[in-house]
């Protein structure tokens, strides 16, 4: 089996995500970000991030 490397960009500049949570999934890893609730003072993004990986596609837990 061959790796691949997919490289991922995000600047909360590009997309704040305020009171929008958005998940997208790219090969065994899913990748959540959410910029803050407005209705608790969030105004701008605070770019949040949270990553989960299938260990069951990758065979044993990744090193971070």
């Amino acid at each position: 089996m061959q790796d691949s490397i997919v490289e991922f960009k995000w600047v909360g500049s590009q997309a704040n995500f305020v009171d929008e949570i958005d998940i997208i999934k790219i090969s065994n890893i899913s990748l959540g970000r959410f910029g803050g609730n407005s209705m608790a003072g969030q105004y701008k993004n605070e770019d949040g991030c949270l990553i989960w990986v299938d260990e069951k596609k990758i065979g044993s837990s990744p090193s971070f």
